[in-house]
């Protein structure tokens, strides 16, 4: 049973590169992982068997699964890690920054981005 980052040691992994949540967590619990390009790659390689594990956010997982059309793979397990993730503008665009600001909090403290993220999880069958 996948439990915490330590109870990933035995197994062989995939990862996808650029994914720094993951990348750093392993290499503070100095775990080897194969690193490839797409969430569709790691599961590709579940399915060949080339790995035991492909360690993904669960959504980019199962979306990914559904584009791959493969069976008899499933995310196990708790959550490894959960973290915030900020969105980044370019210099540019700063101008933006107030109004997206407020109406990112807007829709936090209303709850419409949690009903987004569960239309989003029901519309395509994810859990």
């Amino acid at each position: 049973l996948i439990e915490n980052w330590e109870s990933l040691r035995p197994y062989r992994l995939a990862c996808v590169l650029g994914v720094q949540l993951v990348r750093i967590a392993l290499i503070e619990h100095h775990i080897d992982c194969e690193y490839v390009a797409t969430h569709e790659q790691t599961l590709q390689m579940l399915h060949l068997d080339r790995v035991d594990i492909a360690v993904l956010a669960k959504v980019n997982g199962l979306k990914a699964l559904q584009h791959a059309e493969l069976k008899g793979i499933a995310p196990v397990g708790p959550a490894l890690i959960r973290k915030e993730l900020f969105h980044f503008l370019h210099a540019k665009n700063a101008h933006l920054l107030p109004a997206l600001s407020a109406a990112l909090a807007k829709m936090e403290s209303s709850g419409r981005i949690k009903e987004l993220r569960r239309t989003y999880f029901e519309k395509n069958g994810f859990e």
